[in-house]
């Protein structure tokens, strides 16, 4: 096996983060004035002349269609409600570009109102095809902690090559977002875009622009509203595995914020504001030692341990005694509804007796054990890298998705800070993979430092996958029985997730994720260490393929072991790539999988060991061979959460040597008859 040294920070090529960022701060008065100007409405049922001398150029970017006019008033102005208005008229040049048409309004039907909708495609024959609102159906994208991320989807008619599609909606929201990303760019060509935002004028408000080379636009700050405007917005690939959004496309950040115009400061001093009462918050919380003095001297800590071991030791404690209520599956929901709701700043004793407590007391709760151990420990604010990164120059902590502890001893220099995060079930010196490798801010005293968040080692996330596949009824089935166990980052996500789901559609992703299809019938799929969030990640699977008969003169019967007790493999259909591919977390992936022998049949010979190699991943494949039958041992590495758009010939031909090699097949010959 190869180096494993982690990948530190992925480098997204330049023409990605050359950005030149513009802070425009607004405090907004006059919210009526800003009803003047463009007005959202439907579009005209004729296409014009223009429109019908469109056509594909794809030097243009737009090959398969093309985004005539995109327009958007999102206005926080009506008491309570946030009303959204948008519009949107484009045309089809191939039937690849029927993607457009469909719809998917970002909203929750249950936390608003669809008010106005219209939707229609113009046929070059001038024919005009309606899609009713009660067409449109919402549909349920993500569960958490009881909240569901909700859209309305529906589907244009009769959308055909020459086409025009026009439609739009009016939504009205309970609330309004005190923190929205607005991206210019599509997959598509924009020929004209606008987009205004009226901000609620009780509320001091800020904005953030990134700017890239190429793309031009306008913003405009006037009459209680901001304005953008672009022409001739050029696409952006919507590709696999991409860097978000906020990276590759140029986008503006909107924003309420608790500071006083008058009073707004530069970006060192917001940070380190913002760093300061974060500290002070914890010196708050952990103020009162008597209790939390009591819990550690309960962990019968050795004297001689040294202080790393006593952290490990507090940090394991934590994960025994102390449950996280964000982190409570539907049953302890629904068995205690009310929970312990109360904030970190007074209540470590009642945590520490309730043994529940959110994130963030837990958070404070271990640093206070770490500094009454000894160590060094603050906050660390962390941006969740599938959304976005850090800006600093964006003045809000509501870009950070997250919150982790460093700490190290006092004499230890900062390259050996550790990072952890309590009460959510991964080991110690873990943090959830979607947090690394990036740059976060650590909160002191002295105020605030930025900090490099280190990548997970492939070695402590290893999925081990156990599995025996046997021939039943002649050869007319095959039954696979199999079992995987995780570690550090492997089934983080997909325990969290299960967590969250109700009891029936727990057991739906369970046969999902065992593999559940037309040809597979799942008999067993379970997660048996589930509610023990820190146990790690178990799967047990049991389930049949359906095969053919094996006819009694058929000399030899041969079978791959490929199937769903291997971890599934990133898709990249597309022979090109704009984007560098950036993947979850470095991993090895084991498997141990035992094929029995047909009765009546022998084990041929077993194929030769294989091994392929790329710069950032590894495959070793060994087959044995028994008289019950073929071993296989297949291993996995990825040493890298980041490949560059110059490597990805090299990794779409490292993964289709993967799959050929799981595709290998395992023959068996019919033994000789006995007189």
């Amino acid at each position: 096996m190869k180096s494993m040294a982690t990948i530190l920070l992925p480098r997204i090529p330049s023409i990605l983060i050359c950005l030149v960022a513009t802070l425009l701060f607004a405090s907004f008065s006059s919210a009526w004035a800003a009803k003047a100007g463009f007005k959202i409405e439907p579009g005209p049922k004729v296409m014009s002349a223009e429109e019908q001398a469109l056509a594909a150029n794809p030097n243009a970017g737009a090959q398969h269609g093309v985004i005539l006019l995109e327009e958007t008033e999102s206005d926080d102005t009506p008491g309570g409600y946030s009303r959204v208005r948008f519009h949107r008229r484009a045309k089809i040049f191939s039937n690849e570009g029927r993607d457009l048409a469909n719809i998917e309004i970002p909203f929750d039907a249950t936390g608003g109102f669809l008010t106005e909708w219209w939707g229609r495609t113009i046929l070059p024959d001038g024919q005009v095809l309606e899609l009713p609102k009660e067409a449109l159906a919402p549909q349920t994208l993500a569960r958490s902690r009881g909240a569901e991320l909700r859209v309305i989807k529906g589907a244009l008619p009769g959308v055909a090559p020459g086409a025009i599609i026009d439609y739009g909606w009016t939504f009205d929201a309970r609330g309004f977002f005190y923190f929205r990303n607005v991206p210019l760019q599509r997959a598509w060509l924009v020929r004209v875009f606008r987009y205004r935002w009226v901000p609620a004028t009780q509320l001091p408000s800020q904005y953030l622009v990134t700017r890239r080379p190429g793309v031009e636009f306008t913003v405009e700050r006037k009459s209680g509203s901001v304005l953008i405007e672009g022409k001739d917005l050029p696409p952006v690939a919507e590709e696999p595995w991409m860097p978000p959004d906020a990276v590759v496309r140029v986008a503006a950040t909107l924003h309420y914020t608790g500071l006083q115009p008058s009073t707004a400061p530069d970006a060192n001093t917001f940070w380190d504001d913002t760093a300061r009462r974060t500290e002070e918050a914890v010196r708050r919380s952990i103020r009162r030692e008597e209790p939390l003095r009591k819990a550690i001297a309960s962990m019968n800590l050795s004297e001689s341990a040294s202080l790393s071991d006593r952290l490990w030791a507090a940090y394991d404690w934590i994960h025994s005694h102390v449950a996280d209520s964000e982190m409570r599956t539907v049953e302890e929901e629904e068995a205690d509804p009310d929970g312990e709701k109360e904030e970190a700043s007074e209540t470590l004793g009642k945590v520490l007796e309730a043994g529940e407590g959110t994130g963030r007391q837990i958070d404070y709760l271990f640093i206070g054990f770490a500094r009454l151990l000894g160590a060094e420990a603050h906050v660390v604010f962390a941006a969740d890298r599938r959304e976005n990164y850090w800006e600093p120059q964006l003045l809000t902590a509501r870009q950070f998705g997250g919150r982790v502890v460093a700490v190290k001893a006092p004499e230890e220099p900062g390259e050996k800070t550790m990072f952890v995060d309590p009460g959510s079930g991964l080991p110690f010196g873990e943090i959830p993979w979607w947090l690394t490798p990036t740059m976060g801010l650590q909160s002191k005293k002295e105020g605030a430092r930025e900090i490099g968040l280190r990548g997970s080692d492939p070695r402590r996330n290893v999925l081990d996958t156990q599995a025996r596949i046997a021939f039943l009824e002649n050869g007319a089935r095959v039954r696979a029985t199999w079992s995987e166990t995780g570690g550090g980052q492997c089934g983080f996500e997909e325990r969290r997730e299960l967590r969250r789901l109700p009891p029936v559609e727990r057991q739906t992703r369970l046969d999902d994720l065992c593999g559940s299809d037309a040809s597979i019938e799942v008999t067993k799929a379970e997660a048996p260490a589930l509610m023990d969030l820190a146990s790690g990640w178990r799967l047990e699977c049991e389930a049949d393929l359906v095969d053919e008969s094996i006819p009694d003169a058929q000399p030899m019967v041969s079978l791959s072991f490929d199937g769903p007790w291997i971890a599934a493999l990133p898709e990249f259909p597309s022979p090109e790539r704009v984007h560098p591919v950036i993947l979850p977390y470095p991993r090895i992936d084991t498997a141990t999988i035992d094929v029995a022998v047909p009765p009546g049949f022998i084990p041929a010979e077993a194929p030769a060991p294989l091994k392929v190699t790329a710069p950032f991943a590894e495959y070793v494949l060994r087959v044995s061979s028994s008289p019950s039958g073929f071993r296989v041992v297949r291993e996995l590495g990825q040493f890298a959460t980041m490949v560059p758009q110059e490597e990805y010939a090299i990794l779409r031909k490292f993964l289709e040597d993967v799959r050929k090699a799981d595709r290998t097949e395992l023959s068996f010959t019919r033994a000789a008859s006995t007189p």
